[in-house]
């Protein structure tokens, strides 16, 4: 090779190889490409797939937080509660007002366990009068069925002996005796029409009924029932009478039969 004027130029260090900068040098072949070329298209590509990935994340982040979740909202609601209620907290107590805290705890205790101690000393106090009443009303009623006992028992001693007694008099000697003595004496009581028709009333209206038999025998004896025996003996036989009465009609019937022989024909 030479310059524009002729002279010849210095071989150079490529062509001094006999060109082997540019012989080692790859062509690139058919439809190929270059090493470099070929690192570049792949870190293109990395970073396009990589920008694509984001990017989906980013839209399914999007849209997961478009969506309503249950739990998020009750996350949401517990932590806005939280909130709500560290924010009306009452602000920490002070040494002194936890003593004071204390203190009414403990009063508020012991007036409780006063009241319980109240009540139950109550209820002693109730049972033992419960129970006193009951001793009291025990008694009294046993009183009552020994005073009632005793009267029924001298009531019947009463009445043995006077029925013995009726059985002595009503023999035939003593009786025979009392009515010659009753005669005798009939002449001193003399006839008192109105006592005697009131006596007879008592009989049949039954009143007569409400007396004692000693006061039954001490009327007939203080009166004279001469004229009036008929009438005595129908007025009983026609009068009402009960159980309770027996004792008086029996005293009326032996006083009468003691004094008047022929009153108990005149009951048959």
């Amino acid at each position: 090779m030479s310059s524009g004027d002729g002279a010849p130029l210095p071989p150079s260090k490529e062509g001094k190889g006999g060109n082997r900068g540019s012989g080692n040098r790859r062509k690139p072949g058919r439809g190929g490409r270059s090493r470099g070329a070929k690192q570049q298209q792949g870190g293109g590509d990395d970073s396009s797939s990589a920008t694509a990935k984001v990017t989906g994340q980013m839209a399914n982040m999007n849209v997961s937080d478009n969506k309503p979740n249950k739990n998020t909202k009750q996350r949401r609601n517990r932590n806005k509660k939280s909130a709500d209620a560290a924010a009306n907290a009452p602000p920490p107590l002070s040494e002194e007002e936890k003593q004071k805290l204390e203190e009414k705890k403990r009063i508020a205790e012991q007036k409780a366990a006063e009241e319980e101690e109240r009540k139950r000393q109550e209820e002693i106090q109730r049972a033992i009068g419960e129970a006193k009443q009951k001793r009291e009303e025990e008694q009294t009623d046993l009183t009552r069925r020994v005073k009632e006992a005793c009267a029924s028992l001298e009531k019947f001693v009463e009445e043995s002996s006077q029925r013995k007694e009726n059985r002595n008099q009503m023999a035939d000697d003593p009786l025979a005796a009392f009515r010659k003595e009753f005669e005798k004496g009939k002449k001193k009581l003399k006839p008192n029409l109105k006592q005697n028709q009131a006596f007879v009333k008592k009989i049949k209206t039954g009143s007569a009924w409400s007396m004692k038999p000693a006061d039954m025998q001490k009327d007939v004896a203080s009166l004279n029932l001469s004229r009036y025996v008929d009438e005595v003996a129908d007025a009983l036989l026609d009068a009402k009478m009960k159980v309770v009465d027996l004792p008086v009609v029996v005293a009326l019937c032996l006083a009468m039969h003691r004094r008047y022989s022929e009153f108990l024909t005149r009951l048959t």
